[in-house]
């Protein structure tokens, strides 16, 4: 079985460190994700906790969307690094490719 929860939003936050262009990072962003161990979801079926994959999409989306670039990221054992590369982006994004 799967689970849907929706949500509304105009704006988007985007990490860039795997990204040097939008479109890649809101492709990052709606990305499958494995979800095990602690992050499992609960079943009530099966009374316990299983492993599966988790994945935001955009649904309906705003004719303006606002993206926040991530531009830092931060290392347990370094800190705080600030992201300098370059990043492209069109003039308008086709969301339904992402």
């Amino acid at each position: 079985g799967s689970t849907t929860a929706r949500e509304s939003s105009a704006g988007l936050s985007l990490g860039l460190h795997k990204a040097t262009t939008v479109e890649r990072a809101l492709r990052n962003f709606t990305a499958r994700e494995p979800v095990k161990g602690d992050d499992s979801f609960w079943c009530a079926a099966c009374a316990a906790k299983v492993e599966g994959t988790r994945r935001l999409r955009l649904g309906d989306t705003p004719h303006v969307l606002v993206l926040q670039l991530k531009r830092f990221r931060y290392d347990c054992a370094r800190g705080a690094s600030k992201l300098c590369h370059a990043v492209q982006y069109e003039e308008e994004l086709d969301l339904a490719a992402v």
